[in-house]
């Protein structure tokens, strides 16, 4: 298992996480959302990481949930390839998806209405679970830098939305 510590682009914070596996344009990782805890999954551009290491903390996490018998439980049938065709799978699988583009501070979130080459066309999800229903939200598709999934925050969303489509 290995650990690694991402430094993303334009970002303050960096990322950490369990490398499952990548290609030439992204990196997907179980994501480490706080010390030692694993939630969800999140897929890095590439393009977007400016530095990424292992050193000694990285190892200890990686000697814990080594401990704790860690094993990505990413659903079968993800493929890398267009960021359209990774969005569809993962709307199919999980419901719902975020994402993080040059603005640190903020996680769009909700499910893909349409998608270019240079714009995603989003169906916003708010906190309440609910869809705002007025406007499709656009975004640069190269500003992307996260794409997160299968988080306990996002699985809770998802549950309230499915509850207010009832």
């Amino acid at each position: 298992m290995k650990v690694e510590s991402y430094k993303i682009k334009g970002w303050d914070e960096g990322v950490i996480g369990v490398l499952i596996k990548e290609n030439e344009e992204w990196v997907l990782i179980g994501d480490i959302s706080s010390d030692y805890h694993v939630d969800g999954y999140a897929l890095l551009r590439k393009s977007k990481i400016k530095k990424r290491s292992t050193k000694d903390w990285e190892n200890q996490v990686a000697l814990v949930l080594s401990l704790q018998k860690y094993e990505p439980s990413l659903r079968k049938g993800f493929k890398f390839g267009s960021l359209e065709s990774m969005l569809k799978w993962i709307q199919k699988e999980y419901g719902i998806f975020a994402f993080q583009d040059k603005i640190e501070e903020s996680m769009e979130v909700g499910t893909m209405e349409d998608i270019t080459d240079k714009v995603l066309g989003l169906n916003f999800l708010m906190t309440d679970g609910r869809y705002d229903d007025d406007y499709i939200y656009d975004y640069k598709v190269n500003q992307i830098r996260k794409v997160s999934f299968g988080t306990h925050y996002l699985n809770a969303l998802d549950l309230l939305q499915a509850h207010h489509a009832e």
